[in-house]
């Protein structure tokens, strides 16, 4: 018997909802304490050819578990109605190369060959989002593209819009399942390749983004996805630099012991050992509380240069602390970064706006975004403005 959506009562939905987010936010939090023991015992481990290969598998799988889960939630908003984005000119190139990034192991991104040149004009996109989008559909190509064989994605402008083109060598789909794919639960599920929402939440966003996503054969023998993006108007564009390079010295550079002073504040132990251990490990001073008020004592007692929020932490939560720290300090000289365990919508990155945060970092993927916010210049150390 198939359960119809349309005719479960409005309360039930809006109850199934919360327990989605709820549900999401307790894995996630199991989750994030061994993606960060991963990304440890791989510095540990560094060249190992037994152990590397097998904390990548792990990596991989954790990584996947999350992206489901913001899968799932993603489907929740946009069936609701109650997705937005925020469109502002920005490099397709760089966001690029951050989807590509966000693929664990240097074995899956190998197999994926990017022609992006930096020379682009500017598109108009929510790259956060775009991102995920991006990263979701190089995942999707990998997991059918057979044995070594590459993953092509090239991007050229057209008279008013820019093209992404991703192909594989897939067993493709037919004519008929082309027409069906871009629609939520139109395909009949395939065991052990996701849930099939990968190319309607592509097309979903693609759509609110103003543009369009379509499906073709593609030369390689497989599939073939048509992605197209509005270019940013020529009022106040401009060429954004490419920053990837950049962003991999610094990343290299975290890793050798580019040392910062951080506070981590959570109240799950799993999470405050994986963390501190790994920071440690990349050569940073770390220190780690259990709960929001600890965190602001110990934030004017050690002035550290970053400061992880949890949200949910007792005593004091992590927007209630955050704001208490930004009446204490700017953030030239305190960069406050919340680490949310719930996915982050735009309803989320707004209060965490509001509440003083600089960043807001999804917990579960933590470790590459923080590598990368703790490479910043160096703070002044002034201190505090005004005491509570």
């Amino acid at each position: 018997m198939t359960h119809d959506v349309s005719a479960t009562p409005r309360e039930d939905r809006a109850s199934d909802a919360g327990f989605l987010r709820l549900l999401a936010h307790e894995l996630r939090n199991y989750i994030a304490p061994v993606h960060n023991a991963m990304h440890l015992m791989r510095l540990k481990l560094r060249g190992d050819a037994t152990l590397v290969p097998v904390i990548e598998l792990i990596e991989r799988q954790l990584v996947a578990m999350t992206v489901t889960l913001d899968a799932v939630s993603d489907l929740e908003r946009v069936r609701r109605g109650e997705m937005s984005i925020e469109r502002a000119p920005a490099s397709l190139h760089d966001v690029v190369a951050r989807a590509v990034q966000a693929l664990p192991g240097n074995a899956r991104r190998d197999r994926i060959e990017t022609d992006v040149p930096d020379t682009l004009e500017p598109v108009e996109l929510d790259a956060a989002r775009m991102t995920r989008v991006i990263a979701g559909l190089l995942d999707n190509a990998l997991r059918y593209a057979p044995g070594d064989s590459p993953v092509r994605l090239a991007a050229r402008e057209m008279p008013s819009a820019t093209e992404i083109v991703i192909d594989d060598a897939g067993p493709g789909m037919s004519a008929a399942e082309r027409e069906r794919a871009l629609e939520f639960f139109e395909l009949p599920h395939r065991p052990g390749r996701g849930l099939g929402l990968t190319l309607p939440l592509a097309a979903a966003m693609t759509r609110l983004h103003g543009g369009s996503l379509a499906l073709e054969p593609s030369p390689q023998g497989g599939l073939r996805v048509l992605l197209r993006l509005p270019r940013a108007g020529s009022h106040g564009a401009t060429h954004a630099r490419s920053e990837t390079a950049a962003e991999q010295d610094d990343i290299a550079a975290a890793a050798t012991g580019t040392g910062r002073r951080v506070l981590l504040a959570d109240d799950s132990a799993a999470v405050r050992t994986s963390l501190t251990d790994l920071l440690q490990e990349m050569g940073h001073e770390v220190r780690a509380v259990a709960d929001g008020a600890e965190a602001v004592s110990m934030a004017q007692a050690w002035h550290p240069e970053f400061v992880l929020l949890d949200i949910h932490m007792p005593k004091l939560n992590g927007f209630d602390a955050a704001r208490k720290l930004r009446a204490l300090y700017p953030s030239s000289t305190m960069q406050l970064v919340m680490l949310s365990g719930e996915g982050l919508d735009d309803v989320m990155r707004a209060g965490a706006k509001q509440a003083g945060f600089d960043h807001c970092v999804d917990k579960g993927l933590a470790i590459g975004e923080l590598t990368s916010l703790l490479a910043q210049p160096a703070t002044t150390g002034q201190r505090p403005q005004k005491s509570l």
